[in-house]
């Protein structure tokens, strides 16, 4: 390709998304030179340095930004957009879905996980498309491929991760809450000696073992809370956005 190499920015919501697409795309350029990112960690004078860097130098090819990091972006040297988000989520709710229709030679230009598109105005065309047989249980159907294909990959992604969080909330939880009970049952050992010597203590041993209990009760609930969110299963994905793009040549004519 003679001349200025084409420039490609991609915006993702998530950090760690945003790491695992430098780490690969650096890995297939075989060149990390070629790859910027800006997120949130990046201070504001460095993100100028990176933005202007991308535009101005020929190797720098492939810019990455989250959402929020990559206001302001001058784009004019930009030659490709994407938006690069999984286009669903288990715990997504609500959902949409639209009809596109293009009329224009078709090829194929790859998966397209995220598309910004503008609903299909109202005609002929756009009625057939929504008289197809087949359309009524896509969506069902989409839902079913995305747990048998998709689900099971990103459960054995997210599940260890989530239990060792889990795990380790229940360690800090257990030392903190039973260090601070067996400080309370120490003060009152102390205190209940004091008044066996008459002496006033700043607090009584009744109150301070009344303390101790109240922590056991709440070290109680906290670990049931866990053991409850460790349980929980996963809700089926429920498909946020569709499109569907078709070509008119596809389309059953009109009888």
């Amino acid at each position: 390709m003679g001349g200025n190499p084409r420039k490609l920015i991609v915006f993702t919501e998530h950090r760690d998304t945003l790491c695992c697409l430098q780490g690969k795309i650096g890995s297939l350029l075989r060149t990390a030179d070629a790859v910027r990112a800006i997120h949130g960690g990046v201070r504001r004078a460095e993100r100028r340095q990176i933005a202007e860097e991308f535009t101005k130098n020929r190797d720098v090819r492939i810019l990455l930004a989250t959402d929020a990091a990559g206001e302001g972006l001058n784009l004019q040297a930009v030659h490709l957009m994407i938006n690069c988000d999984l286009p669903w989520n288990p715990s997504a709710s609500s959902g949409a879905s639209g009809v596109s229709i293009v009329s224009a030679r078709r090829r194929s230009a790859g998966p397209a996980p995220y598309l910004d598109c503008a609903a299909a105005p109202d005609g002929a065309a756009t009625g057939i498309v929504r008289g197809l047989p087949w359309l009524a249980d896509a969506e069902s159907r989409a839902t079913s491929w995305i747990i048998a294909n998709r689900l099971p990959d990103y459960l054995a992604e997210v599940q260890p991760r989530r239990l060792a969080e889990l795990t380790r909330t229940r360690e800090l939880v257990t030392r903190r809450l039973t260090s601070e009970r067996e400080r309370l049952l120490l003060d009152a050992a102390t205190a209940s000696e004091k008044e066996r010597r008459g002496e006033k203590p700043r607090e009584s041993s009744e109150s301070l073992h009344r303390k101790a209990a109240e922590l056991d009760v709440r070290l109680r609930k906290r670990i049931e809370l866990l053991d409850r969110q460790q349980r929980m299963s996963t809700k089926p994905p429920r498909i946020l956005t569709a499109a569907l793009v078709l070509s008119l040549s596809d389309l059953p004519a009109r009888e």
